[in-house]
């Protein structure tokens, strides 16, 4: 029942401080979306900041190799589809919390600093794997550098994707994403 009831508090706050932000959420909102009493939810938080950032701890998913690269066999063109999908679906589980970042970024900068370092963090993962590519196919370009173009190109599609969803009804994310694995191989091939 405890663990329930921090689970109905947390979800509430998140959704709630992902549509209107830090400053504009008050916790009997919070504790009326959970279905608690708003005592409750000063006994098991303290505070709404504290209530913040349990949210953000409880829901946050980082970019690990074992999250990006699980399931890669080998091939190049497979590889990235896996990896795109993954860029994704980590951008689309972590999507109310950039909301949430955004909207109270001058509040709390320490998590909208760990939100910014993601990217970066891929990159890191991607320049690993692009290294044994540059190798074996004797490319004239860093594997930072492709990381970077790889990993940049798929998070603003991602982050577009998402920010408008009309888009979907003319074009797929899995149709951009095969195009670009297209013309990103393409474009190794091509030097």
């Amino acid at each position: 029942m405890e663990l329930e009831t921090k689970q109905k508090i947390l979800e509430a706050a998140r959704r709630l401080f992902s549509e209107k932000g830090f400053t504009a959420v008050r916790t009997k909102e919070i504790a009326e979306a959970a279905g608690v009493n708003e005592v409750t939810l000063f006994r098991k938080f303290g505070n709404k900041r504290t209530i913040y950032h349990e949210t953000f701890k409880e829901y946050i998913v980082r970019p690990t190799p074992e999250y990006l690269l699980g399931g890669t066999v080998g091939n190049p063109e497979a590889d990235l589809e896996i990896i795109c999908t993954s860029i994704v679906r980590l951008f689309n589980q972590n999507s109310s919390l950039i909301q949430m970042s955004y909207k109270a970024v001058s509040v709390f900068e320490e998590i909208a600093g760990e939100l910014h370092s993601q990217p970066e963090q891929m990159i890191g993962i991607m320049a690993d794997y692009f290294s044994g590519i540059v190798k074996s196919r004797g490319i004239d370009k860093t594997p930072e550098r492709l990381a970077r173009y790889f990993v940049t190109s798929i998070f603003s599609a991602s982050f577009h994707f998402i920010h408008h969803p009309e888009i979907e009804k003319d074009y797929k994310i899995k149709e951009y994403i095969s195009d670009f694995i297209s013309n990103f191989l393409a474009g190794l091939e091509c030097g």
